[in-house]
């Protein structure tokens, strides 16, 4: 017995010991490792063109960033933190630019590089079954219809539905709202969230513009009843 309690005790001193050297190079990595993220949808990495976004820093360390297209992928400043602003050449075709961050006190220290897409996106419409419209030029009169914000891939659309600034830890995640705007006022907007508009047709025959405003990028789309 006597035997057994000594080998249990050598057996909970090596755990906690490795524990302890596990618990210290993680202590370690988050403060010297200049790891981050940005996620400008909250899910997926990369950011929309027109978007600010401030890259989440895992570590604790004082970062110094570049970027491997800064046309592109623009980066501002501000002490250690990185915002980072998407302006794409072609608005029609997304950029897939490097993001690099070093530990701005220990050279030492390896650089962490990520891609970090700058997407091309638009607004398509879609009807209240959410189901993509195929001729936002033919539109039904009297009718409600949901313009979306959309990545766009070629002649694929997908929405998107969330799109942030950055991460409050006390606060979660900041939300950015897109702003649709109608050059005809016949057309009404019913609701909006974040990245979406409902609205209804006019009961005649008529056309619009609809617009929304990511930072210095708008989208437009040229919509009618027919």
């Amino acid at each position: 017995m006597k035997k057994l309690t000594i080998l249990v005790s050598i057996a909970v001193a090596g755990v906690l010991l490795y524990s302890c050297g596990f618990l210290n190079y993680v202590a370690n990595s988050i403060s010297t490792n200049p790891e981050f993220q940005v996620k400008g949808d909250g899910s997926n990495e990369g950011i929309y063109n027109g978007q600010t976004f401030r890259a989440i820093k895992t570590a604790t360390c004082e970062y110094a960033w570049t970027s491997s297209d800064p046309s592109q992928l623009i980066v501002k400043t501000s002490g250690s933190d990185a915002y980072l602003t998407g302006k794409l050449k072609d608005p029609t075709k997304s950029a897939y630019p490097k993001l690099t961050a070093r530990n701005a006190q220990v050279d030492t220290i390896a650089p962490v590089t990520h891609e970090v897409p700058v997407y091309a996106w638009g607004i398509q419409i879609y009807d209240a079954a959410d189901k993509l419209v195929s001729n936002p030029k033919q539109l039904v009169r009297g009718n409600t219809y949901i313009a979306k914000m959309v990545k766009i891939s070629g002649s694929s659309y997908t929405p998107v539905a969330n799109l942030i600034g950055g991460l409050k830890l006390s606060a979660g995640d900041e939300t950015i709202n897109l702003p649709f705007t109608f050059s005809n006022s016949s057309f009404s907007s019913l609701s909006t969230t974040s990245t979406t508009c409902t609205f209804q047709t006019p009961a005649k025959a008529t056309s619009c513009t609809v617009k929304a405003t990511l930072g210095d990028y708008t989208a437009t789309l040229a919509i009618a009843t027919k």
